[in-house]
């Protein structure tokens, strides 16, 4: 009896493994994680400015979202979207892409955009963002190299 317990024990724990194994590199790297913050506070319709600071390289555009969420009456401000991954990468920048789940409740969005991203006291923040066309979204980065574990 305890050997089927084991055994059931290290089969979930490789099925866990597994699972995690199968996430893109470019999908949990830091600069990619810090876009999926920031669109989860967008998404959340968040006034507060400081749920935006971590993200963004000036106050200004913290405070300018913060606003911008207290605008609109209902539902969320930006469309579902696909996880996010890194295209490019040098030691001090990323562009990470967000490709955007087409709706009828936000017509005329772009199918992607490239968040450019740099390094700012040990994180990663957005410096811009370039809207993209269906035909122009860059791949996510086949290989992960020293900079992309980092």
């Amino acid at each position: 009896m305890r050997r089927v317990a084991a055994v059931i024990a290290v089969a979930a724990l490789a099925l866990t493994l597994g699972a995690c194994a199968r996430v893109p590199a470019a999908q949990t790297h830091p600069a990619a994680r810090a876009v999926v913050a920031l669109l989860n506070a967008r998404a959340a319709r968040s006034t507060d400015a400081k749920a935006y600071q971590p993200y963004v390289s000036e106050s200004a555009i913290a405070t300018e979202l913060a606003s911008a969420a207290s605008e609109s009456a209902s539902g969320t401000p930006i469309p579902q979207w696909r996880p996010p991954y890194v295209s490019s990468l040098t030691t001090s920048t990323a562009d990470v892409v967000v490709v955007w789940v087409p709706s009828k409740a936000f017509v005329g969005w772009p199918a992607a955009t490239d968040f450019k991203m740099e390094r700012y006291g040990g994180g990663w923040v957005v410096v811009d963002a370039v809207t993209l066309e269906a035909g122009k979204i860059p791949k996510s980065l086949a290989t992960v190299g020293d900079t992309l574990a980092r």
